[in-house]
């Protein structure tokens, strides 16, 4: 996401949207909110800058697809939770965690754009879950480009484990599926999760990175605010093979939920701005209005990462509310740094409320935090 660049992510919205499972009443009911989340800060942050961020999710096309007309936010008008964006040639594709449509459910929902303003729907990117996930219960996506295709890291329900009462609430791990295409389909071939922290309550929200030599990681939450276990969640690293389906060394973790005065932390990113190395992750509960973007600076991918002093939280942006946005995606088009992220529009979660994906240019959040 940065020492200040994800900042306050504050930005417009008040409905343009096409739900693909919520009534278009709802747009016009977005509930106004100051609400922000202290956070224990350790960094401070350096005054305004343009320098470009990078995160190389996907691997950047010498075609480079259209950018944001003047930099300004964009509502997308989709249910895309927890939003992943990657770009293939001249084409960004944005996928989700799971969603009902009048056509039925979808494990990872995946939309197609030329332009970042006009989306079409590219189906389900992963039709049927691994034989060891339960279905209905996908979300979080990672998406990663590899020299053999394309690999989907995705959060499930481990199956069984719902009926069994030492698992309250069913415990959820990390699966891999491949695929020769973008969109998909991803098949996981696996009959057991690729990370699953058993002794940590699970692992979710998995999440790939590329460093500047070119190394693939692995970056996700330990499940650890889980009822069976309720410890202190923390987010993890890994090294991935080359194809991106192979894990290399031990996991580490790099940073506890504690420091934020949050129980819980989730949806890691990691990033690079300037020469220094950013963790981004939400944190709160996702339901209402408490979660949040915060972010560490970090001495590698493997190294404690310190917080920084910034939060972006529920407020208000040109006299419009911003309601919890959370699960903040980064990627580097070639002209700049995209951040894709969702917020609660027409409610939140106990009042009917869809979480819509917004498009925004790293300049543009420089410009709104400060």
């Amino acid at each position: 996401m940065l020492k200040r660049i994800i900042g306050i992510i504050i930005i417009l919205i008040l409905g343009l949207a096409c739900s693909t499972n919520k009534v278009e009443s709802q747009k016009e009911k977005i509930v106004p909110t100051s609400t922000s989340v202290p956070a224990t800060t350790t960094t401070s942050v350096p005054a305004t800058t343009t320098t470009s961020v990078s995160s190389t999710t996907s691997t950047t096309s010498t075609s480079a697809p259209p950018s944001l007309p003047n930099g300004r936010p964009e509502l997308t008008g989709l249910d895309a939770p927890d939003p992943e964006i990657v770009i293939s040639g001249d084409t960004y594709f944005l996928f989700a965690t799971n969603g009902w449509s009048g056509k039925g459910f979808y494990n990872v929902p995946v939309w197609k754009s030329s332009n970042l303003e006009n989306w079409e729907w590219a189906g389900d990117a992963l039709p049927k879950v691994g034989s060891w996930a339960q279905g209905l219960f996908t979300w979080a996506p990672g998406v990663l480009e590899t020299e053999t295709g394309w690999v989907l890291y995705y959060t499930a329900r481990v199956k069984g484990t719902t009926e069994n009462p030492a698992f309250p609430a069913g415990e959820q791990c990390i699966g891999v599926a491949t695929s020769d295409k973008p969109q998909g389909p991803f098949v996981d071939r696996n009959d057991e999760p690729f990370i699953c922290q058993h002794s940590l309550g699970g692992s979710i929200d998995p999440s790939p990175f590329v460093d500047r030599d070119g190394n693939f990681w692995l970056l996700w939450k330990s499940d650890t605010n889980a009822p069976h276990v309720e410890g202190e969640v923390k987010i993890f690293s890994q090294e991935v093979s080359r194809n991106g389906t192979s894990l290399i060394g031990e996991p580490k973790a790099i940073f506890g939920a504690n420091v934020t005065g949050s129980n819980i932390i989730e949806n890691p990113e990691m990033l690079y701005f300037r020469d220094d190395l950013y963790l981004v992750f939400s944190a709160g509960w996702w339901e209402d209005e408490t979660y949040y973007i915060g972010a560490s600076a970090c001495e590698s991918v493997q190294s404690d990462c310190e917080l920084v002093d910034f939060n972006a939280g529920s407020g208000t942006y040109l006299n419009k509310p911003v309601v919890g946005p959370g699960g903040a995606s980064v990627i580097d088009n070639g002209q700049e740094t995209l951040v894709i992220f969702h917020l609660w529009v027409g409610g939140t979660a106990g009042n009917g409320g869809t979480r819509k994906a917004v498009v925004i240019t790293a300049e543009e959040l420089v410009k709104l935090a400060n």
